[in-house]
């Protein structure tokens, strides 16, 4: 009695579960990886920053850069040659040398020599710039004679004149006083105009900004290719009466051909006409063109059906023949080049948008009678010199472009 009862066994402990031990190899193919490309690439970049450093040429750059990955692939790929070339002390500091050079010559670059080269560099390109205006202003100095008989002739003849057959002779006397300016442009210009300037889209817009302040070139780009404040330069068109922005159409500056030329087809009638009690304005510009008949009994759809239609073109224009004679060609009577439109890009669209998306000029009243639609549809050749409406054209084909012949009325 009052004897202790018998311990009462606690159960076993649960078997404690084992971790899994992958093999160390399974860990090794990633590191070996790695360490592969640190091998390989290692060399060949600090060899790129000293070449940067020194600010060596592409073709030494290239050349040295492949022998360093030779090098490196060696090095890897043949231990024996490694473990050979191995320091026998001071391992530890053999083998961090080259990151301590290569971050040293990272901060180098960053913080030094980058910066010091964009320096020189812009003082490179505002010297140039400067100099190339410099040569400009110089050069066109000599034509100043010539384009203030130019305005002369605009001043007391053309803006005076009030007949047709007053207006038709004042443009004759204009025309006349042009070809000396623009011979002269041509001669003292064409060195200026092949002087190497900065590269980029940017560059030809301030180019061309340049040459708009001159009031000599000025005058000849306004009279030989109706180069104005308002040209964008980039290739498209400026909407009339919207913002340069919202420009997405295609255009194109080409000869300025008779509107009798097989190349060309001409649609004329009155802008305020009425088909089926709606506006012809308001109909598709395709609708238009097929439906109306075109000058001179011409056949648009034989004309579609032989042309290539991806660079087919278009160009519009209203006035009253009456009041502004009309010149018988795509453009002024003086012009050598004129704008045009891809018409691939305007079909669909009505013909009023259609017409504001090229940005014609209307006159002050549109809805005066007399107000006259032209429409002319180009079909270039591949020998016709058709280029995108960009600065970087004008400069390059200035001088050809102001000497070029103007709008001839006989037939091509």
């Amino acid at each position: 009695m009052g004897a202790a009862p018998p311990p009462i066994d606690s159960p076993p402990p649960a078997p404690r579960r084992l971790r899994r031990i992958r093999p160390r190899t399974a860990h090794r193919w990633y590191l070996e990886f790695l360490e592969t490309c640190r091998a390989i690439a290692g060399l060949p970049v600090l060899v790129q920053l000293v070449l940067l450093a020194f600010n060596a040429s592409e073709k030494v750059t290239f050349r040295v850069t492949g022998l360093a990955v030779v090098i490196a692939l060696v090095m890897r790929f043949f231990p024996k040659l490694r473990h050979a070339l191995r320091p026998q002390k001071g391992y530890a500091f053999w083998a961090a040398l080259p990151w301590l050079i290569s971050a040293g010559l990272v901060f180098f670059l960053v913080f030094l020599e980058l910066p010091r080269r964009a320096a020189q560099l812009n003082t490179q390109l505002t010297e140039k710039w400067l100099k190339w205006q410099t040569d400009l202003e110089k050069a066109s100095t000599d034509c100043t004679s010539d384009r203030l008989k130019v305005d002369k002739v605009v001043k007391e003849e053309v803006s005076t004149a009030k007949t047709t057959a007053e207006k038709e002779k004042a443009m004759e006397h204009k025309e006349a006083a042009e070809k000396p300016l623009d011979t002269c442009l041509a001669s003292h210009l064409g060195s200026v105009m092949s002087e190497s300037r900065p590269p980029g889209v940017a560059n030809e817009l301030m180019a061309g900004q340049t040459l708009l302040a001159n009031e000599n070139v000025k005058s000849a780009l306004w009279d030989r290719m109706s180069i104005d404040q308002r040209f964008l330069g980039q290739g498209f068109s400026v909407p009339n009466g919207g913002s340069p922005l919202a420009a997405r159409v295609p255009e194109y500056l080409v000869p300025n051909l008779s509107d009798k030329s097989p190349k060309v087809l001409l649609w004329k009638f009155d802008h305020g006409k009425v088909v089926n009690q709606k506006p012809i304005t308001e109909f598709r510009l395709w609708d238009v063109l097929n439906n109306v008949p075109p000058e001179y009994n011409a056949n648009f759809k034989a004309f579609w059906a032989q042309a290539d239609q991806s660079r087919l073109l278009v160009r519009f224009a209203l006035f009253d023949p009456q009041k502004s004679p009309y010149s018988e060609c795509l453009g002024r009577p003086d012009a050598t080049r004129v704008f045009m439109s891809s018409l691939s890009e305007l079909s669909s669209r009505t013909l009023a948008i259609a017409a504001q998306s090229t940005g014609y000029i209307l006159p002050e009243k549109v809805d005066q009678p007399g107000q006259t639609m032209f429409i002319w549809v180009y079909s270039p050749s591949q020998d016709d010199q058709v280029v995108p409406a960009t600065w970087g054209n004008v400069l390059a084909n200035f001088v050809p472009w102001i000497t070029a012949t103007a709008c001839e009325k006989a037939s091509e």
